[in-house]
């Protein structure tokens, strides 16, 4: 089911903002991933040890995530900060941005 919402490379490629998906490599990764991880052969032995096994259960899932880092509409590209510099020298920054804990590759 999560590949059919895959967005895809010359068509489905439109984010519901209306920003268009360039460089869709998804499909194609998610491909490899499977097939490097064993993906398969490893649901169908966790299976096998849920059905056997009625206490402990095991799981495993496949999730590819998108997350947006802007808007097409200019007004949803702004933000704030309030910054305290206190006598002492110090400094306090306030934002509203939020950490996703992904790392960003340079390309």
């Amino acid at each position: 089911m999560r590949r059919l919402n895959f967005y895809g490379v010359s068509e489905r490629n439109v984010t519901h903002y209306g920003m268009t998906v360039e460089d869709n490599v998804m499909p194609r990764i998610a491909a490899e991933l499977e097939a490097s991880s064993d993906y398969r052969s490893r649901r169908e032995a966790i299976v096998r040890h849920n059905a056997a096994n009625h206490t402990i259960k095991r799981g495993l899932a496949f999730t590819p995530v998108k997350f947006g880092i802007s808007f097409n509409a200019v007004l949803y590209n702004q933000a704030g900060a309030l910054v305290n510099v206190y006598t002492d020298g110090t400094v306090l920054v306030n934002h509203g941005g939020t950490e996703m804990g992904r790392a960003c590759t340079p390309r």
